[in-house]
């Protein structure tokens, strides 16, 4: 390994050849550091320190792709180093951040780092699709869609990094972050029937929320993720979820029945009866009758007053009698 280091640096040249070169010196570096890591300490500081361009390692991580050398992609990724004056923690980088991944396919390397490789595996996998591999690599079951495989993996292992980063890069649209897969099955479904420690649920279940994932979707059979919990635990917790989602659709899209009101146009007035005129009030008549009644009441006493005060000469006692029916 030290001959190789001192090796590489001897190559001159700018051309095809002399890159070549550069090309399967690093390769051959990257693999017996990868044999010596945990035999060899002094193979730990020769490799971090060893420095080579980004578009040598570029190519060293499309051969060991195609190879599906997962753990030298990972300690290319992961296990610290220099890159461009830079240097990575363990966990947090590596030689080869920052080369192009997008040629790479993730299926095949995919399919081995889950049989192989799962406690670390999709930390690798997140590695690549962040330096431009595509997404869709990611999911192994046909009809299956990225979202579903990190939902699954996340369930597994609690590890949410995946499925964050395709929710917030990747699926932005209510559409996209509601797919289904060929069973009809959306993300909830596969969060109901997967048998997982209950944190892992809840999780998963905050992360959904989180991004807009509606509960209450049935898949091709007519069943809605409630239906299919596992545990009593994960049908509260879900049943929590639709009343919340269904709570929030009905004050944030729909707006409450109001009582009707009539339009109120903007120069109508509103009607008032006009004011009562007070009738006069007389001293002759307490009863308020009318003043035809009351002028021939008048007449009436006058005529009365005045025949019994100033009786004609010549009328008898019964002439006066006949008048005064004749007047009543």
């Amino acid at each position: 390994m030290e001959a190789l280091i001192d090796g590489y640096t001897k190559i001159i040249g700018s051309d095809q050849r002399s890159f070549s070169d550069r090309v399967a010196f690093a390769l051959e570096i990257t693999v017996l550091a990868v044999k010596l890591w945990d035999h060899w300490p002094k193979s730990q500081y020769l490799f971090k320190a060893f420095s080579a361009s980004l578009s040598v390692w570029t190519q060293v991580v499309q051969r060991l792709a195609k190879k599906n050398n997962c753990a030298e992609l990972r300690l290319l990724f992961l296990r610290g180093g220099t890159q461009s004056g830079k240097c990575y923690e363990v966990g947090h980088g590596g030689v080869a951040t920052g080369c192009n991944t997008a040629s790479i396919d993730l299926k095949p390397l995919t399919r081995y780092v889950m049989s192989k490789h799962k406690n670390w595996g999709m930390h690798l996998l997140f590695e690549l699709i962040k330096h431009g591999s595509k997404v869709e690599g990611l999911s192994q079951k046909e009809g299956d869609t990225p979202l579903h495989f990190a939902v699954e993996n996340t369930l597994q292992t609690g590890w949410v990094d995946l499925l964050e980063y395709l929710f917030q890069r990747v699926y932005k649209t209510s559409a996209e972050r509601n797919p289904t897969d060929r069973f009809g099955d959306s993300l909830f479904h596969v969060v109901a029937k997967t048998p997982c420690p209950f944190q892992f649920t809840q999780v998963i279940v905050n992360i959904l929320k989180k991004y807009r994932v509606d509960p209450t979707r049935m898949n091709r059979h007519g069943q809605k993720p409630l239906e299919l919990a596992v545990t009593n635990e994960v049908h509260s917790l879900l049943h929590g979820t639709v009343v919340e989602w269904e709570r929030s659709n009905w004050t944030g899209q729909q707006t409450p029945p109001q009582q009707f009101s009539p339009p109120q146009h903007q120069h109508q007035q509103q009607f008032s009866p006009p004011p009562l005129q007070q009738q006069p009030r007389f001293p002759y008549n307490t009863g308020n009758v009318s003043k035809f009644n009351l002028k021939q009441n008048c007449l009436r006493n006058f005529c009365k007053s005045h025949l019994n005060n100033h009786p004609p000469p010549s009328v008898t006692k019964e002439t006066l009698k006949k008048t005064k029916k004749q007047t009543h």
